[in-house]
């Protein structure tokens, strides 16, 4: 398989503008590129242009982002709002609680980043190498949308977040997704997604409950504060490559968080209640 190049061409819409801006360091403040940001994010919304859904910018907070995200060219952190029906949450909440169903929340990871969760393979046909026979068993205990809805977010992925530098016939290699089911009372710390074998993306969709995500810099490789906040509704697609998948940790907050939305004239305080949270994640493969 050759090489792929990470790319957000939803965002470079949103680069292109904010560049000349942040560019300028040298003779604008920090309090006046975040005070550009938080009017861009303003005048921006989630929007649909020839089906091409588009993430929308509202949903995350730069307010107190660290210089070097403001100034990079590959930190994109996106949120696509209403990204599934609620026939693919349904669909995928079913399918997920039936796998689980005989599983024990766990108190605690081996990394020590999650408690109070459990965790599954969602297989699809497309993961196994073997014979038809294989596909066709191997892919019966997830229902035939549930199958779908996965192939939808891996093609979004590949066509929205991936630049194919050789070949167009070559393809994005995918690891299994994988569903997380979080306790009420479970958590999710500050860590960075290992890079022995996944790749460039960690994405995944937020079933059940919203939250906050937020991303800070990781301390061994920046020495900076601040920290961006995601907000994750029911049926969104979050999306972490470059400099957000690398050198940034991601966590979620405790229920009650306040997350602030710039999406109009005024700023929006939204207070996010977290109750049981099922998610999906998706890792492309590293070659």
């Amino acid at each position: 398989m050759e090489s792929f190049q990470l790319h957000t061409h939803t965002c470079i819409d949103i680069a292109n503008t904010m560049k000349p801006f942040l560019s300028s360091a040298t003779t604008k403040t920090l309090s006046q590129r975040r005070s550009f940001l938080s009017s861009f994010q303003r005048t921006s919304s989630s929007t649909t242009t020839n089906n091409i859904i588009q993430p929308n910018p509202s949903y995350v907070n730069l307010s107190h982002a660290p210089t070097s995200y403001l100034t990079s060219s590959s930190a994109p952190a996106v949120v696509y709002n209403s990204f599934l029906s609620k026939s693919e949450c349904n669909a995928l909440v079913l399918d997920i609680t039936s796998k689980m169903k005989r599983r024990r929340y766990e108190k605690g990871h081996w990394d020590a980043v999650i408690t109070t969760y459990k965790e599954v393979e969602l297989r699809i046909p497309h993961d196994f190498h073997g014979t038809e026979e294989e596909r066709i068993v191997s892919s019966c205990d997830l229902s035939k949308e549930t199958i779908q809805t996965i192939q939808r977010v891996r093609h979004h992925l590949e066509q929205h977040h991936f630049f194919n530098s050789a070949s167009p016939d070559d393809k994005v290699g995918w690891l299994p997704s994988h569903a997380i089911d979080l306790a009420k009372h479970g958590e999710l710390t500050a860590h960075v997604d290992s890079v022995k074998f996944s790749g460039g993306i960690v994405a995944g969709l937020s079933l059940l409950s919203s939250s906050i995500m937020r991303l800070r810099p990781e301390k061994e490789k920046k020495e900076e504060e601040g920290y961006i906040d995601l907000w994750l509704e029911q049926g969104s697609l979050y999306v972490l490559s470059g400099v957000a998948r690398y050198e940034y940790t991601h966590e979620l907050l405790p229920s009650g968080s306040i997350f602030t939305k710039l999406g109009g004239m005024e700023e929006e305080e939204i207070q996010v209640e977290r109750d049981r949270r099922l998610s999906v994640i998706f890792r492309d493969a590293k070659f």
